[in-house]
Protein backbone atom coordinates (compact mmCIF):
# COMPACT_ATOMS: atom_id res chain seq x y z
CA UNK A 1 0.00 0.00 0.00
CA UNK A 2 1.38 3.48 -1.00
CA UNK A 3 -0.08 6.11 1.66
CA UNK A 4 1.35 8.58 -0.13
CA UNK A 5 0.09 8.02 -3.61
CA UNK A 6 -3.69 7.21 -1.83
CA UNK A 7 -3.77 11.12 -0.10
CA UNK A 8 -2.74 12.40 -3.61
CA UNK A 9 -6.14 10.44 -5.06
CA UNK A 10 -8.33 12.11 -2.51
CA UNK A 11 -6.65 15.64 -2.49
CA UNK A 12 -8.38 17.64 -5.65
CA UNK A 13 -6.10 19.12 -7.97
CA UNK A 14 -6.63 22.26 -10.33
CA UNK A 15 -6.38 21.20 -14.05
CA UNK A 16 -7.01 24.30 -15.34
CA UNK A 17 -3.75 26.18 -14.68
CA UNK A 18 -1.41 23.04 -16.36
CA UNK A 19 -3.73 22.92 -19.49
CA UNK A 20 -3.36 26.67 -19.96
CA UNK A 21 0.33 26.24 -19.90
CA UNK A 22 0.50 23.94 -22.58
CA UNK A 23 -2.12 25.41 -24.51
CA UNK A 24 -0.01 28.87 -24.61
CA UNK A 25 2.74 26.66 -25.98
CA UNK A 26 0.54 25.03 -28.72
CA UNK A 27 -0.77 27.94 -29.89
CA UNK A 28 2.04 30.05 -30.07
CA UNK A 29 3.47 27.22 -31.85
CA UNK A 30 6.21 26.84 -29.67
CA UNK A 31 7.80 30.78 -31.39
CA UNK A 32 10.42 31.32 -28.14
CA UNK A 33 12.14 29.17 -25.89
CA UNK A 34 10.42 30.61 -23.12
CA UNK A 35 7.03 29.27 -25.03
CA UNK A 36 8.49 26.18 -25.37
CA UNK A 37 9.79 25.87 -22.08
CA UNK A 38 5.95 26.63 -20.28
CA UNK A 39 4.18 24.17 -22.53
CA UNK A 40 7.14 21.96 -21.72
CA UNK A 41 6.86 22.15 -17.67
CA UNK A 42 2.75 21.90 -17.86
CA UNK A 43 3.03 18.54 -19.06
CA UNK A 44 6.32 17.35 -17.12
CA UNK A 45 3.98 18.72 -13.55
CA UNK A 46 0.84 17.45 -15.10
CA UNK A 47 2.03 14.00 -15.72
CA UNK A 48 3.59 13.90 -12.55
CA UNK A 49 0.30 14.85 -10.63
CA UNK A 50 -1.53 12.37 -12.76
CA UNK A 51 1.24 9.56 -12.22
CA UNK A 52 1.50 10.21 -8.14
CA UNK A 53 -2.11 9.33 -7.33
CA UNK A 54 -3.38 6.11 -6.98
CA UNK A 55 -6.35 4.96 -9.31
CA UNK A 56 -9.59 3.50 -8.40
CA UNK A 57 -8.41 0.14 -8.40
CA UNK A 58 -5.61 0.50 -6.33
CA UNK A 59 -7.29 2.36 -3.43
CA UNK A 60 -9.64 -0.95 -3.56
CA UNK A 61 -6.25 -2.80 -3.83
CA UNK A 62 -5.15 -0.49 -0.20
CA UNK A 63 -8.68 -1.83 1.28
CA UNK A 64 -8.67 -5.56 0.13
CA UNK A 65 -4.79 -5.72 1.55
CA UNK A 66 -5.91 -4.52 5.30
CA UNK A 67 -8.75 -6.66 5.50
CA UNK A 68 -7.57 -9.57 3.73
CA UNK A 69 -6.33 -12.05 6.89
CA UNK A 70 -8.89 -9.77 8.88
CA UNK A 71 -10.10 -13.14 10.12
CA UNK A 72 -7.35 -14.56 11.78
CA UNK A 73 -6.54 -11.29 13.03
CA UNK A 74 -10.03 -11.11 14.67
CA UNK A 75 -9.50 -14.60 16.42
CA UNK A 76 -6.43 -13.50 17.94
CA UNK A 77 -7.67 -10.60 19.11
CA UNK A 78 -10.68 -12.42 20.91
CA UNK A 79 -8.64 -14.97 22.27
CA UNK A 80 -10.61 -17.71 20.02
CA UNK A 81 -10.12 -21.23 18.36
CA UNK A 82 -11.95 -21.60 14.66
CA UNK A 83 -13.35 -24.51 16.80
CA UNK A 84 -15.16 -22.77 19.09
CA UNK A 85 -17.53 -20.48 16.62
CA UNK A 86 -19.11 -23.08 14.26
CA UNK A 87 -22.38 -21.87 14.51
CA UNK A 88 -22.45 -20.73 11.20
CA UNK A 89 -19.67 -19.36 9.09
CA UNK A 90 -17.94 -16.38 10.46
CA UNK A 91 -19.42 -12.82 8.67
CA UNK A 92 -17.72 -10.20 7.33
CA UNK A 93 -18.98 -6.91 6.80
CA UNK A 94 -16.43 -3.94 5.63
CA UNK A 95 -17.05 -0.33 3.93
CA UNK A 96 -16.46 3.67 4.33
CA UNK A 97 -15.91 4.72 8.08
CA UNK A 98 -17.79 7.50 8.60
CA UNK A 99 -15.52 8.71 11.90
CA UNK A 100 -12.26 10.56 12.13
CA UNK A 101 -9.50 8.18 13.26
CA UNK A 102 -6.76 10.79 13.45
CA UNK A 103 -5.60 12.01 10.05
CA UNK A 104 -8.43 13.05 8.79
CA UNK A 105 -11.51 11.91 6.44
CA UNK A 106 -11.39 12.24 3.07
CA UNK A 107 -13.69 11.49 0.21
CA UNK A 108 -13.86 11.12 -3.57
CA UNK A 109 -15.81 9.80 -6.32
CA UNK A 110 -14.55 7.27 -8.52
CA UNK A 111 -14.31 7.03 -12.73
CA UNK A 112 -17.19 3.89 -11.42
CA UNK A 113 -19.05 6.73 -9.69
CA UNK A 114 -18.81 4.77 -6.47
CA UNK A 115 -17.77 7.47 -3.63
CA UNK A 116 -14.64 5.94 -1.67
CA UNK A 117 -13.40 7.07 2.13
CA UNK A 118 -9.81 7.54 3.43
CA UNK A 119 -11.41 5.64 6.16
CA UNK A 120 -12.46 2.10 6.27
CA UNK A 121 -13.90 -0.37 8.17
CA UNK A 122 -14.41 -4.13 8.58
CA UNK A 123 -16.18 -5.76 11.24
CA UNK A 124 -16.57 -9.46 11.85
CA UNK A 125 -18.95 -12.10 13.66
CA UNK A 126 -18.22 -15.17 14.86
CA UNK A 127 -20.79 -17.53 16.29
CA UNK A 128 -20.49 -20.02 19.37
CA UNK A 129 -23.36 -22.48 20.72
CA UNK A 130 -23.92 -19.74 23.45
CA UNK A 131 -22.84 -16.14 21.87
CA UNK A 132 -21.61 -13.44 19.48
CA UNK A 133 -18.68 -12.73 19.19
CA UNK A 134 -17.23 -9.43 17.46
CA UNK A 135 -14.45 -7.57 16.24
CA UNK A 136 -14.12 -3.79 15.00
CA UNK A 137 -11.32 -2.79 12.65
CA UNK A 138 -10.83 0.81 11.20
CA UNK A 139 -8.17 2.37 9.70
CA UNK A 140 -7.08 4.72 7.20
CA UNK A 141 -5.20 3.91 4.06
CA UNK A 142 -3.68 7.75 4.15
CA UNK A 143 -1.81 7.55 7.44
CA UNK A 144 -0.70 5.07 10.08
CA UNK A 145 -4.27 5.34 12.04
CA UNK A 146 -6.40 2.56 13.10
CA UNK A 147 -8.83 2.01 16.22
CA UNK A 148 -9.59 -1.87 17.00
CA UNK A 149 -12.60 -2.96 19.68
CA UNK A 150 -13.98 -6.38 20.55
CA UNK A 151 -17.44 -7.36 22.37
CA UNK A 152 -19.42 -10.36 22.94
CA UNK A 153 -22.81 -11.04 23.85
CA UNK A 154 -25.00 -14.36 24.94
CA UNK A 155 -28.33 -14.61 22.39
CA UNK A 156 -30.88 -13.83 24.73
CA UNK A 157 -29.77 -10.47 24.98
CA UNK A 158 -29.91 -9.71 21.12
CA UNK A 159 -33.24 -7.58 20.32
CA UNK A 160 -32.43 -7.30 16.58
CA UNK A 161 -29.86 -7.38 13.38
CA UNK A 162 -31.24 -5.36 11.02
CA UNK A 163 -30.64 -3.15 7.87
CA UNK A 164 -30.65 0.65 7.62
CA UNK A 165 -30.07 3.12 5.35
CA UNK A 166 -28.78 6.07 6.25
CA UNK A 167 -26.53 9.49 4.62
CA UNK A 168 -24.05 11.37 5.64
CA UNK A 169 -22.41 15.28 4.79
CA UNK A 170 -18.87 14.65 2.80
CA UNK A 171 -16.99 17.34 0.81
CA UNK A 172 -16.59 15.85 -3.02
CA UNK A 173 -14.46 17.99 -5.36
CA UNK A 174 -14.86 20.74 -3.50
CA UNK A 175 -18.71 20.73 -2.82
CA UNK A 176 -20.62 19.26 0.12
CA UNK A 177 -22.90 16.30 -0.94
CA UNK A 178 -25.20 14.04 0.71
CA UNK A 179 -23.77 10.45 0.50
CA UNK A 180 -26.21 7.78 1.38
CA UNK A 181 -25.27 4.09 2.10
CA UNK A 182 -26.65 0.63 4.00
CA UNK A 183 -25.38 -0.39 7.27
CA UNK A 184 -25.37 -3.14 9.30
CA UNK A 185 -27.09 -2.51 13.00
CA UNK A 186 -27.02 -5.22 16.07
CA UNK A 187 -28.55 -4.56 18.87
CA UNK A 188 -28.93 -5.19 22.49
CA UNK A 189 -31.20 -5.44 25.76
CA UNK A 190 -28.65 -3.36 27.02
CA UNK A 191 -28.14 -0.30 24.70
CA UNK A 192 -24.93 -1.35 22.86
CA UNK A 193 -24.94 -1.98 19.33
CA UNK A 194 -22.48 -2.33 16.17
CA UNK A 195 -23.22 -0.99 12.76
CA UNK A 196 -21.10 -1.53 9.65
CA UNK A 197 -21.34 0.11 6.49
CA UNK A 198 -22.35 -2.03 3.56
CA UNK A 199 -20.08 -1.98 0.31
CA UNK A 200 -21.33 -5.17 -1.22
CA UNK A 201 -24.94 -5.44 0.14
CA UNK A 202 -25.80 -8.50 -2.10
CA UNK A 203 -23.15 -10.82 0.25
CA UNK A 204 -24.47 -8.85 3.28
CA UNK A 205 -28.14 -10.11 2.18
CA UNK A 206 -27.39 -13.80 2.63
CA UNK A 207 -24.70 -13.12 5.68
CA UNK A 208 -28.11 -11.40 7.75
CA UNK A 209 -30.38 -13.94 6.11
CA UNK A 210 -28.08 -16.97 8.13
CA UNK A 211 -27.55 -14.94 11.14
CA UNK A 212 -31.49 -13.95 11.73
CA UNK A 213 -31.98 -17.96 11.11
CA UNK A 214 -29.84 -18.57 13.81
CA UNK A 215 -31.19 -16.35 16.31
CA UNK A 216 -34.22 -17.40 16.02
CA UNK A 217 -33.14 -20.93 16.55
CA UNK A 218 -31.35 -20.01 19.63
CA UNK A 219 -34.31 -17.55 21.33
CA UNK A 220 -36.69 -19.91 20.63
CA UNK A 221 -34.72 -22.62 22.66
CA UNK A 222 -34.35 -20.72 25.50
Amino acid sequence: MNKTKNEKYFKEFKIKPFVIMIAIGVLGGFASPVVFLLAAIGIGLLVLKIKGRSTDAEIDASYESEIGSIKEKALKKLGLDEDEVTAIEPIVFYGNYHKNISKGLWYKRGKDDIVRASNYQAVVLFFSEQQVYSYTYAFSIIADDRRESTDEYFYRDIVSASTNTDNVEVTLAGKKENVTFDEFLLTTSGGTSISATLRDHNDADRSIKAMKSLLRQKKSAI
